[in-house]
C-alpha cells in the first residue's frame, strides 16, 4: 500500500524530505529512509523518492535503523529481500556502487564561504531562518557553508539580499588594494595560525583520549585578524629575557581577571593548584586541567599575538549519558563570547573597540546524542537525535559590539548547532534572550 503523510512527525517539509532522500550523503538519510520503508511495501512509491542503487548502497545503515523497532521486523524482511534481489542484479550487471568523492573546496571559495558565515552571524540569522528567506532547505544552506554543495552566483546574490550585503563584498576586499607581496604575507600568516591551531588540537585530543575524556568536547579558537597580520611588526613579537617575562605576566594577568564565574567552571579557567596552574612558554602561556573522575578536561593556550585556543569537555557528560542540553549550550556560548570580549579589552593589550574579532566554536562527539534541557522547567516534548558527529560555527564582529549584540550572536551560533538535532529551531525572543540576559546578570 502507498502511505499517506508517513513523514508527519519528522518536522520536515516535503521539499526537505525529497532533498534528504536524493542525497545519501545527508546525515539524516538512513533515519528518514527507514521511516519511509517501515510505512509501506509499495516499491514503486519508494523508488519514486530514491533510486534502487541508493537503496542498495545504504541498506546496511537503513537496516540498523529499522532493527531498533521490533514492530518493523515484518517490513524489514520484505525490504531485505528487495535489497538482495538488487544486489544480484547490480553484481551481474557490473554496476559500481562506490560513492562520489566529497567536493573539493579551493582556497578562494573557502575564503568566500567563511566571509558568508561571518555575514550571516553579523545579521543574526540562523541557517533555518536563511533557508526560509531563500526558499530552499536548511540542508542546502548547511551543505553550501560546509563546501559540500557548489556555490552559485545566483545563491550568492540571494544570500547578499537576505543578509543586507552587496555580493561583491564577498569577492573583493573592502580594504585598500594590497600588493602581491603583502597578499602572500597574509596567506603565510594565516597558514601559520592554522598550523598552530592544528598542533594544539592534536596535543589536547591525544591527552583527552589517554584519560578517556574525549567522548564530547567543545573547541574554541579566537583571534584578532589584524593582530595576526601585524604580529611580526609588533615590539613584542619575538621577546626574550625580561621582555618575554613581562609579556607572559601580561597574558596571565588578563586571563586571571577576565574569567566569568557565573556558570561555576569558567571558560579558560585559571587554577592556582600547582599541577594545574598556567605555565609559561616562548609561545605565550598555557594550562591543562585533567580530572578523569569528574569527567573534566580543559586545555587552553593564549599566544603572544592574543590568539586563543581551548579544548574542554562537555558539562553534559557530568550529568547525563548521550545528551546535549540546549540551555547549557546557550549559557556556555554567551560565556565564551563575554570571556573573549573581556580578555581582548584588557588594558594590558590596548585594543580598539573597532578591532575585528573572530571566534570559532566547534563541537566533537555529537553523533547519537539527544537534545535535552539542564533545567527541568524548560521541558522538551521530544528528544531529538543528532546524526552528525561535529559542528562548527563562526562569530565575527568588532570588539566593541560583542557584548552589545550578545543575544543575536548567541542565537545564531547555537542555532547552527541545534538545527543538527532533527531540525530543532531555537526561539530567540522567548528562549535565548531570557537565558542570556539572566546570565549577564549573574544568574543561571
Amino acid at each position: 500500500m502507498t502511505p499517506k503523510n508517513w513523514h508527519w512527525d519528522l518536522n520536515l517539509s516535503p521539499d526537505a524530505i525529497n532533498a534528504i532522500l536524493t542525497n545519501d550523503q545527508h546525515p539524516q538519510f538512513a533515519y528518514v529512509a527507514a521511516r519511509l520503508l517501515s510505512s509501506t511495501d509499495d516499491s514503486k512509491y519508494v523508488f519514486s523518492l530514491m533510486t534502487p542503487l541508493v537503496l542498495y548502497r545504504n541498506f546496511p545503515a537503513i537496516r540498523r535503523a529499522l532493527q531498533r523497532d521490533q514492530w518493523k521486523q515484518e517490513t524489514l524482511v520484505l525490504w531485505e529481500a528487495t535489497y538482495r534481489r538488487y544486489a544480484r542484479e547490480f553484481k551481474e550487471a557490473g554496476v559500481r556502487v562506490r560513492r562520489k568523492s566529497v567536493l573539493a573546496v579551493d582556497p578562494l571559495t573557502a575564503a568566500v564561504l567563511e566571509q558568508m558565515q561571518a555575514a550571516r552571524a553579523r545579521a543574526g540569522i540562523t541557517q533555518h531562518e536563511l533557508a526560509k528567506q531563500l526558499q530552499c532547505s536548511q540542508q542546502l544552506v548547511s551543505a553550501i557553508e560546509r563546501g559540500r554543495e557548489k556555490l552559485t552566483i545566483d545563491y550568492l546574490r540571494r544570500f547578499a539580499e537576505a543578509t543586507g550585503c552587496r555580493p561583491e563584498v564577498f569577492l573583493h576586499s573592502t580594504a585598500q588594494e594590497r600588493t602581491v607581496q603583502s597578499s602572500q604575507k597574509t596567506a603565510e600568516d594565516y597558514e601559520g595560525l592554522t598550523k598552530w591551531v592544528e598542533d594544539k588540537r592534536r596535543k589536547a585530543l591525544e591527552s583527552a583520549r589517554v584519560s578517556n575524556l574525549s567522548r564530547g568536547l567543545m573547541e574554541v579558537v579566537a583571534y584578532l585578524p589584524d593582530s595576526i597580520l601585524n604580529a611580526r611588526q609588533d615590539a613584542w613579537d619575538m621577546p626574550s629575557g625580561d621582555s618575554l617575562k613581562a609579556r607572559q605576566h601580561q597574558l596571565l594577568n588578563a586571563m586571571e581577571h577576565t574569567q566569568v564565574h557565573t556558570f561555576g567552571w569558567p571558560i579558560g579557567i585559571v587554577v592556582d593548584k600547582e599541577e594545574w596552574r598556567p605555565r609559561f612558554s616562548q609561545d605565550g602561556i598555557w594550562a591543562e586541567i585533567n580530572i578523569p573522575n569528574e569527567s573534566q578536561y580543559d586545555y587552553w593556550v593564549l599566544r603572544r599575538d592574543l590568539s586563543f585556543y581551548l579544548l574542554t569537555s562537555l558539562f553534559e557528560d557530568q550529568r547525563a549519558e548521550g545528551k546535549i542540553f540546549f540551555d547549557t549550550r546557550i549559557v556556555r556560548t554567551a560565556e565564551t563570547i563575554l570571556r573573549i570580549a573581556r580578555l581582548y579589552r584588557s588594558p594590558e593589550f590596548g585594543r580598539s573597540a573597532r578591532d575585528r574579532v573572530v571566534i570559532k566554536i566547534r563541537y566533537l562527539g555529537l553523533k547519537g546524542r539527544k537534545l535535552a534541557s539542564a533545567n527541568p522547567g524548560r521541558h522538551l516534548s521530544d528528544r531529538r537525535p543528532c546524526f552528525e558527529n561535529e559542528a562548527e560555527t563562526v562569530i565575527q564582529a568588532p570588539l566593541g559590539k560583542l557584548e552589545a549584540n550578545l543575544v543575536d550572536l548567541v542565537h545564531s551560533a547555537v542555532g547552527d548547532l541545534l538545527v543538527l538535532f532533527d531540525g530543532f529551531v531555537l526561539d530567540k525572543d522567548r528562549v535565548v534572550k531570557d537565558i542570556v540576559e539572566r546570565f549577564s546578570k549573574g544568574q543561571i
